[in-house]
């Protein structure tokens, strides 16, 4: 929290700083033989964890599952929706804001996600009724064959 608190403060200029200040802090303990009583372990062999198991295998493993459950379509709407939950997510957390260029790249990627989902549900449309013409159009042709 302190990390995300001085990125919110001071920028990016004081995230990259206090960043660097934990790195060194890390290897001087590490230099310094500390690692032996066991105290710096403990948080390198979570974060690792933590970046090996939940913000890389699971986020493949929920991708693949998600993706096998909805068509093309709308598996590119989601990830073309990336940036705007990122955004929310950021001013939610983190109490950041966005400049007029983010808020008209948002409403671009927002109303281009929209435009796509009606031209898909219209190309649904189109696709049942020619399904239905031609099943007619076959039974026209071919009536009662038993």
């Amino acid at each position: 929290t302190t990390t995300t608190t001085t990125m919110v403060d001071e920028g990016l200029l004081g995230y990259v700083q206090e960043t660097g200040r934990e790195m060194m802090q890390f290897f001087t303990l590490i230099s310094q033989n500390h690692w032996s009583d066991g105290n710096i372990w403990i948080p390198a062999i979570g974060a690792t964890l933590w970046t090996g198991l939940v913000t890389c295998a699971y986020t493949i493993y929920a991708q693949s599952y998600g993706q096998r459950r909805v068509g093309p379509t709308e598996a590119n709407l989601i990830y073309t929706a990336q940036p705007l939950f990122t955004a929310l997510f950021a001013w939610f957390l983190l109490k950041e804001t966005l400049g007029p260029s983010g808020i008209v790249g948002g409403f671009c990627i927002a109303m281009a996600a929209i435009m796509v989902a009606i031209q898909k549900q219209e190309d649904e449309v189109i696709i049942g009724n020619d399904v239905n013409r031609s099943q007619q159009q076959q039974d026209v042709s071919q009536p009662n064959k038993k």
